[in-house]
């Protein structure tokens, strides 16, 4: 599923693009370490974002945002059985619906710093 998201992700950032690695679940943190801007508010949501959450299984699942707009966002994903799949979620419903945990946004700090907005960055 990662391969596919980096692929999308990476056709809408500047080159490198992606310049981090390890396992999805590590990726908000490793992302930052890069000078990634992540957001793990919900409302924060940016078309091109990852977003990374967890399944019923707490499987770390990827997305990438397609629509931000109004309170809802539209997620590209891919089923288990590698199926592609556009998710319509309202905000509030990110942490039920998606196991919300944060988006890396297609876009490094100005200002080299890591960022992270205010929401406790915790990853299950």
């Amino acid at each position: 599923m990662s391969g596919y998201i980096a692929g999308e992700f990476d056709k809408l950032v500047p080159a490198p693009g992606i310049d981090w690695q390890g396992d999805e679940k590590f990726w908000l943190t490793n992302a930052r370490n890069q000078g990634w801007i992540i957001q793990t508010m919900p409302e924060n949501a940016k078309v091109g974002a990852i977003i990374i959450g967890s399944d019923d299984s707490r499987s770390t699942q990827v997305g990438i945002i397609r629509k931000a707009e109004g309170n809802f966002v539209v997620i590209e994903t891919l089923s288990k059985k590698q199926k592609l799949l556009l998710l319509s979620i309202e905000y509030k419903n990110l942490e039920e619906k998606f196991g919300f945990y944060g988006y890396i946004w297609p876009e490094k700090s100005m200002d080299g710093q890591k960022s992270i907005s205010r929401k406790k960055l915790v990853l299950h």
